[in-house]
């Protein structure tokens, strides 16, 4: 299990690498580059022409979920990852109260990095991702919290809220200033289109 889970921190170096070697300027010409811009179409031809190799990997993850709950999540996902190292690295980490426990295991049941919640004082784990599914479980009221041990408790629902109104937030704060309008016109759009599904990129016109 351990070395099939260190296969998305690997896939996560990769990438954070990537960004690395390319600077800031390479990040920029990517994002304004002919490939970008139709990145969407390029999705929808993956799905729509998929290949043999890709048909194969698509199938292979459909089946490992069948056996393994959050096959892709447990040891492919690059984000999960990065979710996991940043909740490492948090102050707050999820506590169980051993006086208030009854053993009943649902914490571990529901946990879907499979950490063994039940039997720790506290989760100290890169695969924890803060989800707070445990604490949802848990029958006992705050017999398992996420906090910094005496001084500062996150409630789930106020957090869950928290999170919620700074997505938006951030949403909002982009689109009234102009971060998130395409400067991609209909015309370049249509050009870059047509380039795809010509015959010399593979996607001949249907």
């Amino acid at each position: 299990d351990y070395p099939l889970m260190s296969l998305k921190y690997l896939l996560l170096g990769f990438f954070l690498f990537s960004f690395f070697v390319m600077g800031a300027a390479g990040i920029n010409a990517f994002l304004g580059s002919p490939y970008n811009q139709v990145a969407d179409v390029k999705m929808l031809l993956f799905f729509v022409n998929i290949g043999g190799l890709g048909a194969i990997i698509l199938i292979g993850l459909a089946v490992g979920s069948v056996f393994i709950r959050g096959f892709w999540c447990r040891y492919w996902c690059p984000y999960g990852a990065l979710l996991g190292m940043v909740s490492w690295a948090s102050p707050f980490k999820i506590m169980r109260n051993p006086q208030t426990c009854i053993d009943c295991d649902k914490c571990d049941k529901a946990c879907p990095s499979r950490l063994p919640v039940a039997t720790k004082l506290q989760i100290v784990s890169v695969e924890c991702t803060g989800c707070m599914e445990c604490e949802s479980a848990c029958p006992i009221k705050d017999c398992i919290k996420l906090t910094t041990g005496r001084r500062w408790t996150l409630d789930t629902k106020k957090l869950a809220w928290a999170v919620t109104g700074i997505f938006f937030a951030f949403v909002l704060t982009a689109k009234l200033t102009g971060h998130w309008q395409t400067n991609v016109t209909d015309e370049a759009y249509r050009y870059h289109l047509q380039r795809l599904e010509s015959p010399e990129y593979g996607h001949p016109r249907r």
